[in-house]
């Protein structure tokens, strides 16, 4: 939280108040872009993205959500059962 009581998105350095579009995503903890926008249209008063595309962009912009959301394959490989005890 900002000294002004909003949401302060931006790396070290800045004022804490604008971010980029994917800065957003990241800090708020990978919430869908569109939650990000809306929060910086009205809900959040301090928060500004300085990049909003016409467009609001897919799943596949973060690797990091596209990395979470996968699913891991069985691994059928070496799974033989013996045939004698021991």
């Amino acid at each position: 939280m900002s000294s002004t009581g909003g949401i302060g998105l931006t790396s070290k350095g800045g004022d804490g108040k604008e971010a980029s579009l994917m800065t957003g995503h990241r800090r708020l903890g990978h919430p869908a872009f569109k939650t990000v926008i809306v929060l910086a249209e009205g809900m959040a008063d301090s928060m500004v993205i300085t990049d909003l595309p016409a467009k609001i962009p897919g799943l596949a912009a973060c690797v990091a959500c596209v990395a979470a959301k996968s699913a891991h394959l069985p691994h059928k490989e070496g799974c033989e059962r013996a045939d004698k005890q021991l």
